[in-house]
């Protein structure tokens, strides 16, 4: 199902088109606020690698009342749309400006807290080991389980070392018995 609202973009209406739940918006209205020639950006887009696979021709109607079949562009990919070329308003570079803070922050807020996640996890290490070497002095049973945890994983190691040998060496017996 196909329903339209419009936008109001300095003093332009935008047409919105939501299908099935997905939106889209007409980009005309939205370059010739910007002052850009359209027949020019429209060779561009259909020369982009991303948003010539994205675009798609809706009919829509237009702020006039007429129907139009729009370019439009799904609404996730406007933003960065807005971002690709070089503005000539004001309000564009206003824009532009403040994508680029949100983009900044989205991703210097993400390694803040990669660091802090890492932070913690080394504190959370620490304290497990203190805990860990507290109750092995404390308790007898408790440090023999470690030791033999311990004695498990080195005979595991030298088992899997001799099976690798044996085997290697049984090729070369299978070899030399051919």
């Amino acid at each position: 199902m196909t329903t339209e609202k419009f936008l109001d973009f300095n003093g332009k209406k935008l047409t919105l088109v939501n299908e099935d739940g997905k939106f889209f918006i007409a980009l005309k209205p939205i370059i010739e606020v910007l002052d850009i020639d359209w027949d020019n950006h429209k060779k561009w887009l259909q020369n982009h690698p991303i948003f010539k696979s994205v675009k798609v021709n809706i009919t829509s109607t237009g702020s006039d009342g007429k129907s139009y079949k729009m370019v439009c562009l799904p609404e996730k990919f406007v933003y960065g749309w807005l971002l690709s070329f070089t503005p000539k308003t004001e309000e564009h570079i206003a824009f532009q400006r403040e994508c680029y803070d949100v983009l900044y922050g989205h991703f210097h807020n993400a390694l803040n807290m990669r660091q802090h996640d890492l932070l913690t996890r080394q504190q959370m290490k620490d304290e497990y080991q203190k805990l860990h070497f507290a109750k092995m002095n404390e308790d007898a049973d408790y440090k023999r389980m470690i030791e033999l945890e311990q004695a498990i994983k080195s005979v595991n190691k030298n088992l899997t070392s001799q099976d690798e040998s044996l085997l290697a060496g049984q090729a070369l017996l299978d070899f030399e018995a051919k």
